[in-house]
């Protein structure tokens, strides 16, 4: 991450972990976000290639976001999102991998 983006993402207030599941394929999309905004009100839905926006507007109503887990600072998120995409290493649902 350059340094200019990481400066942008600590100066936030809130950092999350969260989970986008499709209900019909069940494929699910991990990330971690910083924002300023109420977590739970947080239109963002991740940055997956796979998933872009387009697909995201087109299937809005089958994608499920779900909060993983809330933490004190970016540093830690980035390094929970580590250890969360280690442990869906093996998962052919995870379209991180």
């Amino acid at each position: 991450m350059k340094n200019k983006t990481k400066e942008k993402y600590l100066e936030k207030k809130n950092h999350y972990l969260y989970k986008i599941i499709n209900t019909k394929t069940n494929e699910y999309y991990v990330g971690v976000r910083s924002c300023d905004c109420d977590i739970e009100l947080d239109p963002y839905m991740g940055s997956s290639q796979k998933w872009n926006k387009k697909y995201i507007k087109e299937n809005k109503n089958i994608l499920n976001k779900e909060i993983l887990n809330i933490l004190d600072s970016r540093e830690i998120a980035d390094i929970e999102e580590v250890n969360l995409l280690k442990s869906c290493k093996e998962d052919t649902l995870c379209i991180n991998i």
